[in-house]
């Protein structure tokens, strides 16, 4: 790297107002959701969310977004019908909304796809355009912006098991994703 290129590059770090993880709890309040467990992923344009029970109704979506409390269940009206290619590789017509979301001290209005996320990390998957402008991702850090916490007299030993093995397999779908979709 030049030193014209290394100082353009100190530069830009300069400019970066936030530092977030490459996985970081995300909070929606508009929809009254405090903790999504989410991956940040700037190869994905949009944000996705995991949710279930979704319908139409008039001119709206209403939709579950499960949470350790309960489902919350959300009315709100469709900004776009986009059509995306998930890690299967084929292509999907998914319904998009847009509601507030909050990364740290980032707070925005984003556009959210509505997918099911069942056998995937997270709940959430966080897309480049909910980070611009500004934000830079560290892909060797996590929850730098808060971390979930489960305290250990809500869960017993065979729910901890489940919980591990559900996170493992999770995790080696999403491994087998990334080595599919890399750049030779």
């Amino acid at each position: 790297m030049t030193k014209k290129q290394d100082s353009a590059a100190k530069s830009r770090a300069r400019r970066a107002q936030t530092v977030v993880g490459w996985r970081e709890l995300v909070c929606l309040p508009d929809w009254g959701v405090s903790e999504v467990d989410a991956k940040v992923d700037t190869g994905a344009r949009t944000s996705a969310l995991h949710v279930e029970d979704l319908r139409e109704e008039e001119e709206f979506l209403v939709f579950e977004v499960p949470t350790p409390t309960g489902p919350v269940t959300v009315r709100e009206p469709m900004t776009r019908l986009s059509r995306v290619r998930p890690s299967s590789g084929e292509t999907q017509e998914r319904f998009v909304v847009e509601t507030v979301m909050k990364l740290g001290p980032i707070e925005r209005t984003v556009e959210i796809s509505l997918s099911s996320r069942d056998n995937m990390l997270t709940a959430m998957l966080v897309g480049r355009r909910a980070l611009r402008p500004r934000v830079l991702v560290d892909p060797l850090r996590r929850y730098l912006h808060g971390r979930p916490s489960v305290e250990p007299n809500d869960l017993d030993s065979e729910d901890l098991r489940d919980e591990a093995e559900g996170l493992a397999e999770a995790a080696a779908a999403e491994k087998e994703h990334d080595q599919e979709t890399e750049e030779p």
